[in-house]
């Protein structure tokens, strides 16, 4: 992996980025909705929050930066955790897959089974 220089406007872009993940990340159904509830709980005003989501801001302050990552981390560590629920549940289907199909669809006698298939 290259080694990413840090620069002012590196960092910047970096915000821009993550602002837009936490809009998409948040509830509503337009992205105009979804920019203000992300600004009322990220407590930055929505027109200067729309700066950020936009691009168009010129500079970054301290404190926005550390209250975009901060909630870009709960974003990423929810998203974690989600994911590892997934795979449990998936692994514990899969599991009993074969108990669920038994119930769902008994065997039908007039079909062989593998077990029940003779010798030759």
């Amino acid at each position: 992996m290259k080694a990413r220089e840090f620069t002012a406007d590196g960092a910047r872009e970096l915000i821009f980025q993550w602002v837009r993940q936490i809009v998409a990340a948040s509830p509503g159904r337009t992205v105009k909705e979804r920019q203000r509830k992300a600004a009322q709980r990220l407590r930055i005003p929505v027109g200067r929050f729309r700066d950020l989501y936009e691009g168009a801001a010129h500079r970054v302050d301290i404190h926005e930066g550390w209250i975009v990552q901060y909630h870009r981390n709960e974003l990423a560590r929810a998203a974690a955790e989600a994911d590892k629920r997934y795979r449990a549940i998936r692994a514990e289907l899969v599991d009993n897959a074969p108990a669920l199909v038994a119930r769902l669809a008994p065997p039908d006698p007039d079909i062989p089974t593998p077990r029940s298939r003779r010798r030759r």
